[in-house]
């Protein structure tokens, strides 16, 4: 069976990677014709790609521990439940990044120092505030929010939500600092920061495995999300020692307290709509995985969950160059010099293509690791499903690619937000979400619930390169009628 390319020998393929890098390089080189283009892409793109895979490897570390710790199913479905309020919540503070590479990165490029520092404090707030929200629901009430588990799974992520939810109070702050970071040339402290939270995530780990015996699996939950917690705490004071040693932007609590209302409202002006584009699109998505507790078995459920993870590490990729094109053709938007971005946007078009043949290479030698930190029964019961999925995703890898660095990438640069609500948070409801649960309530083929699941990408793909070509997306919303900024 395909899922027996889960082993330990068949993880790395070490060969095969430094022949993409090449063929990605090469390639590169080709496209971009600016040499001082091709300098600003690899300073980014490395630093930015090593944090995207690092953050997502550090997730699947949970996985992994509980799958050798045998756990056992019900303990499993209940994390992979769990997960889902923390994918909800991920998304939330991500459109709040997105806005804050929006404003950042066109200040930073316009030379406006000042009000990236006002950028900074109003976000960090909201991000706060998105963080103290879900801290309060999943320590009062994490049974409730996990209203579409099976009891069994729901008495797990109950408790493993209890114990991971300082996580909530960290991460978006965190991730408003990132792009903070970013946008003002400290990306490199960004991928030395994950690496660290890695290591420290992989050592607690590797303590919990080998001082826990049988008498004491039950400790099993504290120990993975205790873990994660004490990694992120650490990761946490070491960002914030870097801000205050490195960073042209500094927090200091008197300025953050105060109110902004003016930069506030400009805030709100553009970055409303992502907000409301990414929460429809998380909550269909949540939605999705409600009908799917509800119509199929843990194991498919399960089995579910893991490819979510699976694409997670296969996106790092576009997620890396919508990050490194949303942060240099803001400056050149915020510079003033739209032909120029547009250019830029013009070059990285071409790249997308080939970067799609890359994620399917990075397709193909991720499976065995996500299979490997699967549990065996699990994997047993669903494995046909898995690589059938896989190869689902292999046919949406092109589609996927450009849509990720149109919408996060040069849309959300150039202030297009208008444009990403009514694609990315519509289309989630007006296509996916209806006919996935037609397909439930009829007990389709899971797998036929999956390639509808992946319709969206399909469905926005023609979409977006329509916008694309019509280069309606640019503006300096820093010169924009109606919002003010210091001179």
């Amino acid at each position: 069976m395909p899922y027996r390319l889960a082993t330990p020998q068949g993880i790395y393929n070490y060969k095969l990677v430094f022949i993409i890098g090449c063929v990605l390089i090469i390639h590169m080189g080709i496209v971009f014709k600016d040499p001082k283009l091709k300098k600003q892409i690899l300073r980014l793109f490395v630093p930015f790609f090593l944090q995207e895979l690092v953050v997502v490897l550090t997730t699947l570390m949970s996985n992994l521990v509980l799958n050798l710790w045998q756990c056992g199913k019900a303990v499993t479905t209940g994390i992979a439940f769990a997960f889902q309020i923390f994918f909800l919540y991920n998304i939330i503070e991500a459109s709040v990044c997105y806005i804050a590479n929006l404003f950042m990165s066109q200040h930073y490029g316009r030379g406006a120092i000042d009000d990236v520092q006002r950028d900074y404090y109003v976000l960090l707030k909201i991000a706060l505030a998105i963080g103290v929200i879900f801290f309060i629901l999943v320590l009062a009430i994490p049974d409730k929010l996990l209203f579409f588990a099976d009891a069994q799974s729901q008495i797990y992520g109950a408790e493993y939500l209890r114990w991971f939810s300082p996580i909530f109070l960290l991460v978006g702050p965190l991730m408003i600092n990132y792009t903070m970071m970013k946008n003002t040339r400290l990306e490199k402290f960004c991928t030395i920061s994950s690496i660290i939270t890695f290591a420290l995530v992989l050592t607690f780990e590797s303590v919990s495995i080998c001082t826990l015996d049988e008498a004491h699996y039950g400790l099993a939950l504290e120990f993975a999300a205790g873990s994660m917690v004490l990694a992120r705490l650490i990761e946490f004071i070491f960002v914030f020692v870097v801000i205050e040693k490195k960073c042209v932007v500094k927090f200091k609590f008197k300025d953050f307290i105060k109110p902004d209302i003016e930069h506030l409202k400009s805030i709100a002006y553009y970055g409303t709509p992502v907000v409301i584009a990414k929460i429809s699109w998380g909550i269909g998505f949540l939605f999705i995985t409600i009908f799917t507790s509800l119509y199929l078995t843990n194991d498919i459920t399960t089995a579910h969950s893991l490819m979510i993870n699976y694409e997670n590490i296969v996106s790092c990729m576009s997620n890396t160059v919508a990050s490194v094109l949303a942060v240099l053709i803001g400056r050149e938007l915020g510079a003033n010099r739209i032909q120029k971005a547009k250019d830029h946007a013009s070059d990285f078009s071409r790249f997308l293509f080939l970067m799609s043949f890359v994620e399917m290479a990075f397709l193909i030698i991720f499976l065995p690791i996500v299979m490997f930190t699967t549990a065996p029964d699990t994997l047993q019961a669903a494995g046909d499903y898995v690589w059938k999925v896989f190869l689902i995703q292999l046919i949406v890898m092109i589609p996927r690619s450009y849509n990720s660095a149109y919408i996060n990438g040069l849309f959300n640069a150039g202030g297009d937000t208008l444009y990403i609500m009514l694609v990315d948070g519509l289309c989630a409801w007006v296509t996916v979400v209806p006919l996935c649960y037609i397909g439930l309530h009829f007990n389709w083929d899971p797998l036929i619930i999956y390639a509808l699941l992946q319709f969206e990408e399909i469905f926005k793909f023609p979409v977006n390169v329509i916008r694309y070509k019509q280069k309606k997306w640019a503006f300096n919303i820093t010169k924009k009628k109606g919002i003010v900024f210091n001179e």
